[in-house]
């Protein structure tokens, strides 16, 4: 392998390093009440979710994301961290449309307890902020000076396919659950999901 001028690696930014810091301590603060307590997000959650084996399977989707999230704060190189922004990136936007389409069914209203009306207006706080925060910095760190460093140890060829077989096999239920997620819900999924939650789980 031929020496690659540090010079013209693109490093990871502070701003963008700050914001996989930020993720790291959303999702593992949402994933708490989810899978711990998966039988009171009536009082705990920014709307009711049944049955408890949802919430927990959303508890552990946001615990399993901060690992993602985290590895990326923690590398200086972009070209090592960026594996993390498409993917916060794309599940922010599809929650934040997931919210609008499903307004109604959040905790805003004065007939809920106060902790459950604070973390609704909390959850959509972070879901306008969080996205558009991810384009403006995602827009910058793109434009910074420098490029790739050479690579050192490619993946091999079938760890390779199965990601790449993985993460297809996985886009086409997502998309369509997302979208229409009574039928799809009814059809494949093993429990019940309600339009909220089927494309919560989709996202």
């Amino acid at each position: 392998m031929l020496p690659h001028d540090v010079d013209d690696v693109k490093q990871t930014g502070a701003a963008m390093r700050r914001l996989y810091a930020l993720s790291c301590w959303l999702v593992a603060i949402i994933g708490m009440p989810l899978f711990f307590w998966p039988a009171e997000t009536e009082r705990n959650f920014a709307w009711t979710i049944r049955p408890p084996v949802t919430v927990a399977f959303l508890g552990a989707a946001y615990f399993a994301s901060f690992f993602v999230v985290y590895i990326g704060r923690r590398e200086p190189c972009w070209a090592h961290a960026r594996i993390g922004w498409p993917f916060a990136a794309a599940f922010a936007w599809l929650t934040l449309l997931a919210t609008g389409l499903h307004f109604d069914r959040f905790h805003f209203g004065a007939t809920f307890v106060s902790v459950a009306r604070l973390i609704a207006w909390t959850w959509l706080g972070v879901y306008i902020v969080v996205p558009l925060l991810q384009v403006a910095l995602g827009v910058r760190q793109i434009g910074l000076r420098g490029g790739d460093p050479l690579p050192s140890a490619p993946m091999a060829a079938v760890p390779h396919g199965v990601a790449a077989a993985l993460g297809l096999g996985l886009l086409a239920p997502g998309l369509a659950l997302f979208a229409f997620p009574g039928p799809v819900a009814t059809a494949v999924w093993p429990w019940p999901l309600t339009p909220l939650t089927g494309r919560a789980v989709a996202a």
